[in-house]
Parts: structure tokens; C-alpha cells; sequence
């Protein structure tokens, strides 16, 4: 695997961790190689994996056990009873207490889609309009997202915000990434400007406010 992507001696993950982007053609095996990345460096770890749909996220979790992962896992969707999923071992649930107590300490492999993790926090679909009114900030985008957790314990109740930090970052990468962000991010970057001209004349903090929000 090494030798295939061009790196052929092992490099260690810095404390603070490090974040990639792998390009792949549809079929040439960017599942394998993102289990395979997964279990090299993080074999004991906790790990989260966010697809976009259901189907990919029964396939991707049958991948990560054809190539050896043998941690717990846990699927954060809407499946019951799914056969794949029963045969695999894996547990399912869209209940945040059920998800912190099974998650609560030692390996484990969460994984989910980006509706059902979000909409256990959220009242209502997310779309780009709430990414853009947090600046697309995943910290703003958490704090508006959260939900008061009244019934979980103390450890519980840190595991959920750990979640819901993870799944909002990967929330605003994945936005980003998609090909009329660009476009949809000129639109609301004309609108921002033309409402701080309209209240003012664009000097010192006005002007400072549009160029941040550029940047």
C-alpha cells in the first residue's frame, strides 16, 4: 500500500494529529485504503467515520471487517435489524445515551451519516445557509447545533459533544468540498457586503468584518 500511493517508509502521526485529502477514481479503492490507513496507525483507537448514505455506510463497515478491523463498531442510523450488520457485530443506534454508554471507554469504530449524527442534535435538516451564518466555523457551528443533555452523565454528556465537535468539522469540510460551494460562497459574500454598505460606509470594522469573512 505504501509503495502504491508513493510513500514507501512509515511516518508517524504527530500528537495533535494531522488531516489528509486522498483523490481516487470511483473502484480504486479509496475504502480499503482509508480501513487499511485506519488500522496501521490507529489500531486500538477510537475511531469515527462519516459517509453520506446509507448504502455506503453498510459497505464501507463490511470493508473495514474484510481488512481486519476486530474493535467494537457502532452504527449511528436509521438500520434495525440489518442483516449485514447483525452478521458483522455491529450494534446500531440513533439514541445519544445508548451511543455514550456503548462508546464510553476503550476501542471503538462509530460510524455514521451526516443526517442521522446531526439530526439527533438538530431540530431539522442542516443546510449551507446555517453553515454560512456560523462563517463556517465548526466551534459556531457545534454551539448552535447542541442541545441541552440533561439525562446524560458527566462522562456521557463529553463523549456527545465530542461527537457532535467531530461530525461538524467533518460537516463543514464535506460542504466545502462540494463543487457549487464556490459559487454559493460569492453569493452570500456579495449579499454580506451589500448589507454592510447599505448600514454604513465600508471603513475600519465594516471593512475589516467583509474581508474576514473572504478570508
Amino acid at each position: 500500500m505504501r509503495k502504491w500511493v508513493g510513500f514507501p517508509a512509515r511516518s508517524s502521526v504527530p500528537p495533535e494529529g494531522v488531516r489528509g485529502t486522498g483523490v481516487s477514481a470511483t473502484g480504486s479503492g479509496k475504502t480499503i485504503t482509508a480501513a487499511w490507513a485506519a488500522l496501521e496507525n490507529f489500531r486500538d483507537g477510537r475511531i469515527l467515520v462519516m459517509v453520506p448514505t446509507l448504502d455506503l455506510l453498510v459497505q464501507t463497515i463490511h470493508v473495514w471487517r474484510r481488512i481486519g478491523h476486530r474493535s467494537l463498531m457502532i452504527a449511528v442510523c436509521s438500520l434495525e435489524n440489518d442483516p449485514v450488520l447483525n452478521e458483522l457485530g455491529v450494534r446500531t443506534t440513533t439514541n445519544p445515551i445508548q451511543l455514550a454508554l456503548w462508546t464510553g471507554h476503550g476501542p471503538v469504530i462509530v460510524f455514521a451519516t451526516y443526517a442521522s449524527l446531526v439530526d439527533r442534535a438538530a431540530a431539522g435538516p442542516l443546510h449551507m445557509e446555517r453553515l454560512f451564518a456560523t462563517d463556517l466555523d465548526p466551534g459556531r457551528l457545534t454551539d448552535e447545533l447542541r442541545r441541552p443533555v440533561t439525562d446524560l452523565g458527566g462522562r456521557a454528556r463529553d463523549l456527545y459533544g465530542e461527537l457532535l465537535r467531530l461530525c461538524c468539522a467533518h460537516l463543514v469540510e464535506q460542504f466545502t468540498a462540494h463543487p457549487a460551494f464556490a459559487a454559493r460562497a460569492a453569493v452570500e459574500h456579495t449579499r454580506r457586503t451589500g448589507a454592510l454598505l447599505r448600514e454604513r460606509s465600508v471603513t475600519g470594522s465594516a471593512a475589516e468584518t467583509a474581508l474576514g469573512f473572504e478570508q
